[in-house]
């Protein structure tokens, strides 16, 4: 009885195999159309981003600007144009003429620990 269950097993994974085996020598059929349809929905997900994107940007700066000559080429890019434009900074931020002196700590020779071995008795 096992021996029958064995062997209706293999035959079943080689008739699985043969059906893999045409699938993949198939699969070149499909893969230009897919890619074709991948490909479109990406295009318009991008449009959709870069209308919201174009939002974001309009409500933060408050009227748009006329002044941008390169249109981002992601969102991304344009997100971080937005936020990067509008970071506060003060004016001397990194001005080398203004600098601070650190008090230096000086060690203790004496004072340094030493680590002593327990006296067994």
């Amino acid at each position: 009885m096992l021996d029958y269950l064995i062997a209706t097993a293999l035959i079943l994974l080689i008739v699985g195999h043969g059906f893999l085996i045409r699938g993949c020598f198939k699969i070149n059929e499909n893969i230009p159309n897919s890619a074709d349809c991948i490909t479109e929905k990406i295009e318009s997900v991008r449009g959709v981003l870069d209308e919201v994107a174009d939002l974001l940007n309009e409500m933060l700066d408050g009227t748009p600007k006329n002044a941008i000559t390169q249109t981002p080429s992601s969102p991304m890019e344009a997100l971080l144009t937005a936020f990067l434009n509008r970071t506060p900074m003060a004016q001397n931020h990194g001005n080398p003429q203004e600098s601070e002196e650190w008090e230096i700590y000086q060690t203790d020779e004496a004072k340094e620990h030493t680590l002593e071995s327990p006296q067994l008795d």
